[in-house]
């Protein structure tokens, strides 16, 4: 399976792969880049941006990410929320875009505290934005 998406790459490409796609191309990309996807997929290759390999393969020689890499540790739900609390938004912000209640969306922040071991939600805000502004300058 090939992803086509318009979501960020380096956020959800990493994903998708790991789910079982052989590829994941961007919805922006050239037609020829689709087409390029789309071959090597029906080929039974992967395709990889070029972008996204030189992520994954810091990432694999990278310990200091084990563990504590949002990709691998949050549900595909805690990481919009994580992404949407680090790009500044607040939490009535967040669950108007989601269609959630603000309930909600406070329980996925304290989801997220309990799996990185963060003592206080000031600590989350700032770990998220970090991350974000981190993926941004990729």
């Amino acid at each position: 399976m090939l992803a086509l998406s318009m979501h960020d790459e380096l956020t959800y490409g990493e994903r998708c792969l790991k789910a079982g796609a052989m590829g994941y191309v961007m919805k922006h990309e050239p037609p020829e880049k689709v087409v390029e996807a789309i071959k090597a997929v029906h080929e039974g290759k992967r395709f990889i941006s070029d972008e996204l390999k030189a992520r994954l393969l810091e990432r694999f020689f990278d310990d200091k990410d084990k563990g504590t890499n949002p990709v691998e540790v949050l549900s595909g739900r805690e990481l919009e929320v994580y992404t949407m609390l680090g790009k500044g938004l607040s939490t009535r912000e967040i669950a108007g875009k989601l269609s959630l209640s603000a309930m909600t969306i406070e329980s996925y922040i304290e989801n997220i505290k309990a799996k990185f071991n963060f003592s206080s939600i000031r600590e989350v805000l700032i770990n998220a934005i970090k991350w974000t502004l981190s993926q941004e300058n990729v």
